[in-house]
């Protein structure tokens, strides 16, 4: 018994030399004759690396800020609109109050309708910090006005409350207030 595992393992020993001898002949005939000159890529310094990190990063801000800049003056076209509205609600507020209306209330809705006229111009002009004193007053009268200019110094509110968040959005982005 012990000379069949010798045969098999000796067997086994030259099957397997001869494959690792047969496998590992090199092919000289396919290598080529003269190898081919490589230029070494110079290698990358810390100032290319960092310019064009800067130059990406820059690219990026100004895209950036370009779509906030966008953003808020779709934003302010917005609010202008609204304002827009809002004197076309106070004329017609007036229209509707004049027959009918005491003494009293249509001088009230008429000093609100010029205070509306006056918020929406400094709206349209992006003057907020004139407006806000005049939306803050005529919330104040909101409550003695008629229902039609009620709804118009809402209008002016939020136009009003519109065009400030485009203003602080554009604030918001460096080099561009």
């Amino acid at each position: 018994m012990r000379r069949k595992q010798f045969a098999v393992w000796a067997c086994s020993m030259i099957v397997g030399a001869g494959l690792v001898i047969g496998g590992c002949q090199k092919e000289e005939d396919k290598a080529p004759a003269t190898p081919t000159p490589t230029t070494p890529k110079p290698a990358p310094t810390a100032g290319t690396d960092a310019s064009k990190a800067a130059d990406t990063a820059a690219k990026k801000v100004e895209e950036g800020a370009a779509k906030v800049q966008e953003g808020a003056g779709k934003v302010a076209d917005a609010a202008a609109d609204t304002a827009d509205t809002a004197a076309k609600s106070t004329a017609d507020a007036a229209k509707k109050t004049g027959d009918g209306a005491t003494a009293a209330l249509s001088a009230v809705d008429k000093e609100a309708s010029s205070l509306i006229d006056k918020a929406t111009a400094f709206i349209k002009d992006k003057k907020l910090s004139d407006a806000e004193p005049i939306v803050k007053k005529l919330e104040e009268m909101k409550p003695k006005v008629s229902p039609e200019i009620g709804k118009a110094i809402e209008t002016v509110r939020s136009s009003y409350d519109a065009a400030k968040k485009g203003a602080d959005a554009l604030q918001a982005v460096p080099g561009m207030k």
